[in-house]
């Protein structure tokens, strides 16, 4: 059963590849990822079953997917004149339907979460502490938000069509074999661009080499069939080469 790996699993691993705390990070974020995905996938699976056909529901997913990454094209197309308009059309709507956290997670910026007690008393004594403590963070976000509008629109977009790409990815790997080697397939597909942001050099299919052995450790610890994995990895990494 698939699931996220334990710490001692984790820190055997680091131990074989030699990872510093960085690279160690950066793998096990990618890792605990790419379990949601597939946990987020197979349970799926069962709604795929129902109404349309699996065919025609994939095919809306991937309409919707790519509308919203011709949308995030068309945002990056931006100017000066076309963000004035964007910031004084969505900026206080964008403040307003986001929280702080996140504003945090799509641009990396907080609107503070420090307290005017002055203000908060005043507005706690109308409408109560809780609601007037939101609406001081709400103005701090329209606030942001006016300014930040373009590139708050953009990530937002960008992060709502996210899982959908990831689970569109996995769909692409699927070649009528089990699930088991179909989640198979996806890791070692992610894990290759991983490898590489991590020892700055192309993973390779070489029979024992690093990447082969990161593979068959990260699919054992998470709960997937090694099984032929040293087979799968020349026929995904020449695909990915491909592309």
């Amino acid at each position: 059963m698939i699931r996220q790996p334990s710490r001692d699993d984790q820190q055997e691993i680091d131990e074989t590849l030699s990872l510093d705390t960085e690279a160690s990070k950066f793998l096990w974020d990618e890792v605990h990822r790419l379990v949601s995905d597939i946990v987020r996938h197979a349970s799926m699976q069962a709604e795929l079953s129902q109404g349309r056909n699996r065919g025609e529901q994939l095919a809306y997913i991937r309409k919707v997917s790519a509308s919203l990454t011709k949308l995030a094209n068309n945002l990056t197309n931006g100017d000066a004149n076309t963000d004035r308009i964007i910031q004084s059309q969505l900026g206080t709507r964008l403040g307003g339907l986001l929280s702080h956290h996140g504003f945090e997670q799509l641009i990396r910026t907080s609107p503070s979460y420090e307290i005017d007690t002055r203000w908060t008393r005043e507005s706690s004594m109308r409408e109560g502490p809780f609601r007037g403590f939101e609406e001081e963070m709400l103005q701090r976000r329209i606030i942001m938000a006016r300014q930040m509008a373009p590139k708050l629109l953009l990530e937002l977009v960008r992060n709502l069509n996210d899982p959908l790409l990831r689970f569109l990815e996995i769909e692409r790997q699927n070649r009528g074999g089990t699930p088991g080697k179909l989640y198979r397939n996806y890791v070692i597909s992610e894990l290759a661009p991983t490898y590489e942001r991590i020892w700055g050099k192309s993973p390779t299919s070489t029979p024992g080499g690093p990447f082969v052995t990161m593979c068959e450790q990260i699919l054992a610890v998470i709960g997937l069939d090694t099984e032929g994995a040293d087979k799968a990895v020349p026929r995904i990494l020449k695909r990915l080469r491909s592309n």
